[in-house]
């Protein structure tokens, strides 16, 4: 129980998908061990039905099915994948499934028999060593990363480094877990956890006469209370927004099931001696916890919690993206669009794509119904409420209850997070479920359960087999292999990711190298319809439309509507051979200035991009939008490319008019200095007199500094006596001045130049 629980947890928070076959046999291992010899018997909770139920809709979305029945089944998704197959020559042969995906759909399958028959097998084992098991991970995952933290580690458990998430960039403690809002679901269940064995060890404290006994509870309270510590602690600096607000919103309730949500051991507490304390020792605790509390704060916690706070732009794009996901429902209301299959099925309603993939669904409640349809979603959702509501009924103590909380406020959180969708939270979630699970069951002898768990293991273990090679996290192999030529490798990644854009654009291109523009235009074609988000796949496709339009069928206007609709997406810079695309493309400025986006700052990152490669062409390009507004930074942006083509004069021109429009701004004087500096020969005396005019306004000292380097340079080039001079006396005031360590060793060599002098 303990390694099926940590063992997730510990390897990447379970995103492996290797990891779901190994958790499938290790979950047997536990049912062999637990159902012991012959006579006895098990009583699996009635809400393992729920998790065979969501096991069996998985398994049909992944089966082949005939053309027929996915037509009735799931219609509008069934075309698209139909549609998306058509080739030159036929169709692209499909694995015949009602889910677009169905690696990740088998894979999902597999994983959710495995945490359906742990669910049940938690159930067998008393609620205490579940949660001991919980509170244990949680810490140990805490203390992985204050470890990491505190020897400046930037790597989980210094050996892999995260692609998607920049710890650095976050700002979060980084642990075993690749996102920091997963490793906050597994604190909240922690947390939680380690909170009911201190509640039931405070009890069993207040309750018991044997010395020996009362020393080892208060043992087990100092353990339970240190774990809480150090979770919550974890918690903060995961900086995850999410799980602050629950575990806040959550607290209240448990701390109020544990003084006051059960009464057993009443009558026993009244007649021990130590009752009168109980009072006392609450006000205690509480005290020494918010004491600990705000020593953390101090520590830089109230900072992290500031931080977060203070940005409120992600919490709205994960809204913005399930209320976009919304729409999916239409294409498979009544067996959803597959589980696993969000990744290549939302890029199409997508309304604000971005250099971010969206591989899940970032609300379980509304993936549930996305991906299993209306009827069986809204079941699952229920069941679960329903499960925890009778759990809540039949706990039957204040400790049960309050670790109960702990799965409340993975719900809420799971309401903007997807933490779910890995063994590292879902499998201890699982465990503590089944070990809370109250109300009657199915009792099986051993002979019949030990049936039903190899046979099941066996199924799942299959499944797991054949889905992880093609699951999401190993894509880019396939995809690498086949730009390597693999024709094999294209015909079987096509039949399981039928509607991935990325795939069609893949073999796009490689049709277009040999030669087969029919075919590299509609693939081209359905790569951008599933993936219009995607800049690559629009300039994919005005390379085949134009290439197409005297033989198969391609079309400039739509060439032209490609390459625009690429450039309003695409991120700068530019990469280097979309760059020799576009100037290839479209020589002359003026034909590539239409497709441009029409917003500065985008349009602004584009013409910089292309100036870095073609600094005259990147001019021209800003003369054709005019300088009559005369935007800052468009002056800014004219006067630097003038300086990369070698045009001072332009150069000057453009310095000069945004200090104009910017006459307190430090780069049009540095701009000015750089063009007056190319002339030939160089303008040193209107430097100087340009920083000395420069000097006189209100600068800060930063600002000021630089423009008094910038001088003593212009005294050094000039180098008469009068001048060196000066330059020594400003030099001696940079030099008293405090300052970087950067901006102290440049002034230093200056004074050396001076003296060399």
């Amino acid at each position: 129980m303990f390694a099926l629980i940590s063992v997730p947890a510990l390897a990447i928070g379970g995103v492996l998908p290797e990891l779901v076959p190994a958790f499938l046999v290790g979950v047997a291992l536990l049912w062999w061990r637990l159902l012991g010899g012959p006579g006895r018997t098990c009583v699996v909770p009635r809400y393992a039905a729920l998790g065979l139920l969501l096991c069996g809709v998985t398994l049909l979305q992944w089966a082949p099915l005939p053309l027929s029945a996915r037509g009735l089944l799931s219609p509008e998704l069934s075309a698209r994948v139909v549609d998306a197959l058509a080739r030159e020559t036929g169709h692209y042969d499909f694995w015949g499934s009602l889910s677009p995906s169905p690696g990740d759909t088998g894979l999902e399958a597999s994983r959710l028999l495995a945490l359906t028959l742990f669910f049940a097998a938690a159930a067998q084992l008393p609620w205490r060593v579940v949660a001991v098991a919980v509170a244990c991970c949680g810490s140990v995952v805490a203390l992985i990363g204050l470890a990491q933290a505190g020897f400046g580690v930037s790597s989980i458990l210094g050996v892999y480094r995260p692609v998607d998430i920049d710890p650095a960039e976050t700002g979060a403690l980084l642990t075993t877990f690749v996102n920091p809002n997963h490793q906050s679901g597994l604190f909240l269940l922690g947390l939680f956890a380690a909170g009911g064995l201190l509640v039931d060890a405070s009890g069993r404290d207040a309750s018991t006469r044997d010395p020996d006994a009362a020393v080892s509870s208060r043992e087990r309270v100092l353990v339970a209370a240190a774990a809480v510590l150090l979770q919550t602690f974890a918690l903060v600096l995961s900086r995850s927004r999410a799980a602050l607000l629950v575990g806040a919103l959550v607290a209240p309730l448990a701390i109020g099931f544990a003084w006051f949500g059960g009464q057993e051991s009443s009558r026993a507490r009244g007649v021990d001696a130590r009752s009168r304390w109980r009072w006392r020792w609450r006000a205690l605790t509480l005290t020494l916890y918010a004491g600990v509390i705000a020593a953390l704060l101090r520590c830089g916690a109230w900072e992290e919690v500031r931080g977060l706070m203070g940005g409120g732009g992600e919490p709205l794009a994960k809204l913005r993206v399930v209320r976009d996901a919304l729409a999916l429902i239409s294409l498979s209301p009544w067996v959803g669009i597959g589980r696993g299959a969000f990744l290549d099925v939302f890029p199409a309603v997508d309304s604000q794509p971005g250099r971010y993939v969206h591989t899940h669904l970032e609300s379980a409640p509304v993936a549930m119904i996305v991906e299993w349809g209306v009827i069986i979603g809204t079941v699952a959702v229920l069941g679960l409420a329903v499960y925890w509501v009778d759990a809540i009924r039949q706990a039957g103590s204040r400790a049960r209850r309050v670790t109960l909380c702990g799965l409340l406020a993975l719900a809420l959180q799971s309401l903007g997070d997807f933490s779910l969708e890995f063994l590292g939270v879902a499998a201890p979630a699982c465990a503590l479920a089944g070990a809370l699970a109250g109300g009657p069951g199915w009792t099986l002898d051993v002979r019949t359960a030990r049936r039903w768990i190899a046979g099941l293991t066996l199924i799942g273990v299959a499944l797991a087999m054949w889905s992880a090679p093609r699951s999401w996290t190993k894509r880019a192999v396939e995809d690498a292999r086949i730009r390597a030529g693999e024709d094999a490798v294209e015909a079987s990644v096509v039949r399981t990711r039928p509607l991935d854009g990325v795939v069609h654009g893949v073999i796009a291109r490689r049709a277009g190298a040999r030669g087969e523009w029919a075919e590299a235009l509609l693939r081209a074609r359905v790569a951008a319809r599933l993936r219009p988000g995607s800049a690559d796949a629009w300039l994919l496709l005005a390379s085949a439309e134009e290439r197409c339009v005297d033989r198969c069928g391609g079309d400039m206007v739509v060439a032209r509507d490609a390459s625009a609709r690429a450039l309003r997406l695409i991120s700068a810079p530019l990469e280097p051979s979309i760059v020799e695309y576009l100037l290839r493309r479209y020589p002359e400025p003026r034909e590539l200035a239409p497709l441009l986006p029409a917003e500065l700052s985008r349009w602004l990152e584009l013409v910089a991009s292309i100036g870095a490669r073609d600094p005259v062409y990147g001019g021209a390009l800003v003369a054709t939008r005019g300088l009559k507004a005369r935007e800052p930074e468009l002056l800014a942006l004219q006067a630097s490319l003038a300086l990369q083509a070698e045009n001072a004069a332009l150069a000057l021109h453009a310095a000069r008019l945004l200090r104009a429009r910017e006459p307190g701004a430090l780069r049009g004087v540095t701009l000015s200095v750089q063009a007056l500096r190319r002339f030939k020969p160089a303008r040193e005396r209107e430097i100087q007199a340009l920083l000395e005019e420069a000097l006189t306004g209100d600068w800060d000292a930063r600002e000021r500094g630089e423009l008094e380097e910038l001088l003593v340079r212009s005294l050094l080039a000039t180098g008469t006596a009068a001048d060196r001079s000066r330059a020594r006396a400003r030099l001696a005031e940079l030099l008293e001045r405090p300052a970087s360590r950067a901006t102290l060793r440049r002034r230093r060599e200056l004074a050396r130049a001076l003296a060399g002098e």
